[in-house]
C-alpha cells in the first residue's frame, strides 16, 4: 500500500482514530483526509448524480 492508496476505517470508527492533526506515521493529517475524501467525492457526486454536497469551504467551515 502506498501513501495514496485509501483504506477504509468503516462506519463505526472515527476518521481521527487513524488521522491526528498533524501527519503521524503512514497516516495523512485530519484536515487533509477530510479534503481528499469527502470534498473529493462530494465534487464526483455532484457533477455525476446531480446532487448538491458540500464543496464550498463555508459549506462545512461554519463561522
Amino acid at each position: 500500500m502506498t501513501a495514496l492508496e485509501p483504506t477504509w476505517g468503516g462506519e463505526e470508527q472515527k476518521c481521527s482514530t487513524c488521522h491526528t492533526a498533524v501527519a503521524d506515521g503512514n497516516a495523512v493529517p485530519l484536515k487533509r483526509a477530510f479534503h481528499l475524501q469527502c470534498k473529493s467525492c462530494d465534487e464526483r457526486l455532484n457533477s455525476r448524480e446531480g446532487m448538491n454536497l458540500p464543496v464550498m469551504c463555508g459549506q462545512c467551515h461554519k463561522p
